[in-house]
């Protein structure tokens, strides 16, 4: 009834993204229109040390996200390590 005027959400971690269990995954289709990355969007994940990124696991929740149609919220990448050495 109310599920076009607003978003129900929920924050996703490594395995929900990767369907590894098809009785939680229908549960978050069925009742979720928006996710939001537990972690894979970290920058410590995203970007762990010097020279290395990782973007796999990030790309696939968005891609979850486009192939179920949801409202997709990330978060803000930032990196301590790098902003504040000298």
């Amino acid at each position: 009834m109310f599920e076009d005027n607003f978003y129900i959400g929920t924050a996703l971690n490594a395995d929900q993204i990767l369907q590894k269990d098809p009785a939680v995954d229908s549960l978050i289709q069925t009742h979720f229109n928006a996710i939001v990355a537990e972690n894979c969007m970290k920058a410590e994940r995203i970007h762990p040390e010097p020279d290395v990124y990782s973007w796999e696991l990030a790309d696939a929740f968005v891609d979850y996200g486009v192939q179920h149609n949801m409202h997709i919220t990330g978060l803000a990448f930032s990196n301590a390590r790098l902003v504040f050495s000298g």
